[in-house]
């Protein structure tokens, strides 16, 4: 999960990742954060968002991997480099090295987690620099929201209950937004609990993070 603070006024765009093992009360019974959509709907996993750091959500964006490959296909592809070296499936990346990547080499980077020394934090990470990626190509054309290709793509496989509008005018009045990308994640301990493998995050860390999506939200208001 990544909450996302776009400010047109301080033109600046925040991701915040949420690691998909921390530990939530929901209902009286302790589950993993990423299970919060299974408990009920994707209005379901933004609530234990918003509680988990007393943020309020104006909305949400679930996007499949398909959907994931098919938008960085819509939008031409994109360049990162790669922070690690390591091999997924076929695909091989050089730490340093810049890669011109298609959707379906974009989810290789992405999803690869195990050979990371920092896990899932690290995959975290590598999933935000694709986003950012994204997001810088559809600032320097923004027109490519309103392509059939990529309307395709979001109509498919992306669930949303932000309206087509509402998307354009993110990609048009918004773009200034994507001058400058800031990048963080809630750190949490890992602990096994019951049998189950938690992030457990501590209140210091919480406030932080809050803290973080709270400037972001009011810089230059």
């Amino acid at each position: 999960m990544i909450v996302v603070v776009v400010n047109p006024k301080s033109k600046t765009t925040t991701m915040v990742s949420v690691p998909r093992d921390t530990k939530v009360d929901f209902d009286d019974v302790t589950i993993k954060i990423n299970a919060a959509y299974s408990y009920g709907s994707s209005d379901t996993a933004m609530s234990a968002v918003e509680k988990l750091l007393n943020i309020k959500l104006d909305g949400y964006l679930l996007v499949n991997m398909k959907g994931l490959e098919q938008l960085v296909d819509a939008v031409g592809g994109v360049t990162v480099t790669s922070p690690l070296s390591f091999d997924y499936e076929g695909k091989s990346f050089v730490k340093g090295q810049s890669y011109d990547l298609s959707g379906s080499d974009a989810l290789k980077f992405s999803r690869m987690r195990y050979d990371d020394p920092q896990g899932d934090y690290g995959r975290q990470m590598r999933q935000q620099q694709i986003l950012t990626a994204v997001i810088g190509k559809l600032k320097s054309n923004p027109t490519t929201v309103l392509s059939q290709k990529f309307l395709d793509a979001v109509g498919k496989n992306v669930r949303t209950d932000v309206s087509l509008g509402s998307v354009k005018n993110l990609a048009t009045e918004y773009r200034d937004a994507g001058n400058s990308i800031k990048s963080d994640q809630l750190h949490g301990t890992g602990q096994n609990i019951d049998g189950q493998d938690y992030e457990v995050m501590s209140e210091t860390e919480i406030t932080r993070v809050h803290s973080v999506i709270q400037n972001a939200l009011n810089a230059n208001n």
